[in-house]
């Protein structure tokens, strides 16, 4: 993920990479030498020397290095929030008092085919989004409505701008000692409603947004980056429906992510992914996580 970071911010006009820091040494300096970076063997000499920090360090180093940045007044770009409500608060706090940037990477918001089809989605009033990934012990001590559901959640309250009326969801335990899989149906005050299906236990790996509104549906495929309009259309024999592929431009979603973090920092705006934004997430995240125990203590 660093590589990819590193590749992306080095095309960008008025960006100068200053370096690297890696606790992992040995991997921190190949990827130096390969780049042509300098490496720093001390976090805080690299915030040092720079304006902004690019965090793509495992999701439980965050808080460290997001407050050391932030109270040395750097602007900070995270791969998703981390912790707590109360953690992503005192940030934000944090953030303000300093007067720096902090833009979320929800990568799946920058995704071309998320982008190309937000033009035809004027009034969701159900959304499906089911993601499923392969077994990774190394991620298993991390909830997964707090880790790979998180980014549909922020997918979703984008979109439907109202607020949650009810919460219901489910959990399953398959290899962990928190539910692998969870699905989560959320309702909103304007009518809409949501349900949201994440598995980290699966033989292969989908990631898919169905979107229906009045008179047409929207389907996107975020792995294969692919979306299609079904609407319903009329003419002198009636009414007919017709499916179309949406023109998707090809972008890599690391690099617009990243592009607009930039261009927050240049042009003095509010990033377009904030924690305010990763806080509603993560308290409906919250909200789900509280239903599924409920669920599971009752079993």
């Amino acid at each position: 993920m660093g590589q990819t970071h590193i590749l992306a911010l080095q095309q960008f006009s008025g960006v100068e990479v200053v370096g690297v820091y890696d606790q992992d040494t040995e991997l921190a300096q190949h990827i130096c030498r390969k780049f042509g970076l300098r490496f720093y063997e001390d976090a805080l000499v690299l915030m040092q020397d720079c304006d902004g920090i690019v965090i793509v360090s495992p999701l439980l180093s965050h808080p460290h290095y997001a407050e050391l940045a932030i109270k040395n007044s750097k602007h900070v770009f995270l791969g998703q929030p981390f912790g707590s409500k109360t953690d992503l608060a005192y940030f934000m706090e944090l953030s303000g008092e300093a007067n720096v940037k902090v833009q979320l990477g929800f990568s799946e918001r920058f995704n071309p085919a998320f982008q190309a089809a937000l033009e035809y989605i004027e009034h969701p009033m159900y959304l499906e989004l089911t993601r499923q990934i392969s077994f990774d012990s190394a991620s298993n001590s991390i909830p997964v409505v707090k880790d790979i559901m998180l980014g549909d959640i922020d997918m979703v309250v984008s979109l439907v701008k109202a607020n949650i009326k009810k919460v219901s969801a489910t959990g399953v335990n398959v290899f962990g000692e928190s539910p692998d899989i969870v699905n989560a149906h959320l309702e909103f005050d304007n009518g809409a409603f949501a349900n949201l299906t994440a598995n980290r236990v699966s033989t292969k790996s989908t990631h898919e947004v169905t979107v229906y509104q009045p008179h047409a549906l929207l389907h996107i495929d975020l792995l294969k980056q692919e979306s299609s309009l079904l609407s319903r259309s009329l003419n002198t024999r009636g009414s007919i429906q017709s499916a179309n592929p949406i023109v998707v431009k090809s972008s890599n979603k690391i690099e617009t992510a990243l592009e607009s973090f930039v261009h927050a920092i240049q042009h003095h705006q509010e990033p377009w992914i904030s924690l305010s934004d990763g806080l509603h997430a993560l308290t409906i995240a919250s909200m789900i996580t509280d239903k599924i125990l409920l669920v599971n203590s009752t079993v």
